[in-house]
């Protein structure tokens, strides 16, 4: 069993709101040039970026499966790696020797695939998850993450990796929550993590009925960014919540950059596609308000000064993102172009019509 060294922390509550959390006033950049890398395909989920390799997990219509693909110096391959039945939860970093790396989990028990505009699988359903890594270098083959050792009744998933360190969401059964774990060489501690909802009846805090977990994070030179998912209890709307974290690594330094929930057929907002950046945090954020509009997706950058103020900046892309990865001062995004104005974009839109999605790159301001 993995043994954890605590570390005392106090969650503040907080009004439920679509926006943002203690942010200044936002800045509105121009739209930037983009360009066109290649068609996606069935390319919609987990875009990760790292060292100018670009990975994504890829529907196989033949198989009902997904599989890695990487595009690196103008081509596109895929990955030594086997498929599985939900998109990989993988990020792209450097490992200990600053070499481009992916890490990964594969599960005995799968949870279900996302739909609609769920970001992600819900991993806290997900069984016997053991960590993977593949050299992203040609020739790279999958082996099992080095030095961690699970009980059988444990489950690692979403992980992420920045020179050396991983972070991971731990799970066990018949929890409610998820951990949030890091590991820097031999050491283990739990980070903040998100919103742990409450309840009032026996009945509303079973497992089923009762969740917090991860849907996807970042690591990197600054701290974690993470997308936690609460589900049931106190929360409102429809029941789901995500609050979008940094945590910087420092007792008191996890603060809240954004948070949504689904209110209704025609009501959400919802942070994801998180980046850990030099000075900040980047995300996607989607949102649709009422029936009668276009949902908007919008590209947040927060960063943080030495004394503490943060500021933001909204970027409209050209075109819809789906999925986004920020490596250096591009950004990577799979543009959608399938819905017509009235009709939610959702995860499956890049399946159900592959051939009206692109891989981009847009270069961003400094």
């Amino acid at each position: 069993m993995i043994a954890i060294r605590r570390r005392a922390s106090r969650l503040v509550g907080l009004t439920l709101c679509f926006g943002f959390a203690g942010l200044s006033a936002p800045a509105y950049a121009a739209v930037p040039a983009s360009e066109v890398l290649g068609p996606a395909g069935a390319a919609a989920q987990g875009l990760t970026a790292y060292g100018g390799h670009v990975v994504w997990s890829q529907f196989d219509r033949a198989v009902g499966r997904w599989r890695l693909l990487q595009y690196f110096a103008g081509k596109v391959s895929r990955l030594a790696v086997g498929s599985r039945r939900v998109p990989f939860d993988a990020d792209a970093g450097p490992d200990a020797t600053g070499k481009p790396n992916l890490v990964y989990s594969r599960c005995a028990v799968e949870p279900s695939a996302p739909s609609g505009v769920n970001p992600a699988p819900d991993w806290n359903a997900a069984h016997r998850c053991r960590l993977y890594t593949v050299s992203l270098a040609p020739g790279g083959r999958e082996h099992p993450v080095a030095g961690l050792q699970l009980a059988r009744t444990e489950s690692a998933t979403t992980p992420t990796m920045w020179h050396g360190a991983l972070a991971f969401a731990l799970h066990r059964t018949r929890a409610h929550f998820a951990q949030v774990v890091l590991r820097h060489g031999s050491r283990l501690r739990t980070l903040v993590g998100g919103r742990r909802p409450t309840c009032r009846h026996v009945a509303q805090c079973r497992p089923s009925a009762i969740s917090g977990g991860v849907d996807q994070m970042d690591l990197g030179p600054r701290g974690l960014v993470l997308l936690w998912r609460a589900s049931g209890g106190d929360v409102g709307g429809t029941g789901t919540e995500w609050q979008l974290r940094q945590d910087l690594l420092t007792p008191t330094r996890s603060s809240l950059l954004d948070r949504g929930e689904i209110s209704g057929t025609c009501g959400y907002a919802l942070p994801t596609s998180p980046n850990a950046l030099d000075h900040g945090a980047a995300w996607l954020q989607f949102s649709i308000l009422d029936c009668d509009m276009p949902d908007t997706a919008e590209l947040l950058q927060a960063t943080t000064t030495a004394h503490g103020k943060r500021s933001t900046r909204h970027t409209t892309l050209d075109g819809f993102p789906l999925t986004l990865a920020i490596d250096g001062n591009s950004a990577y995004w799979i543009r959608d172009q399938a819905p017509g104005d009235n009709r939610p974009h959702d995860a499956q839109d890049c399946i159900d019509t592959p051939t009206q999605c692109d891989l981009m790159r847009t270069a961003l301001n400094p």
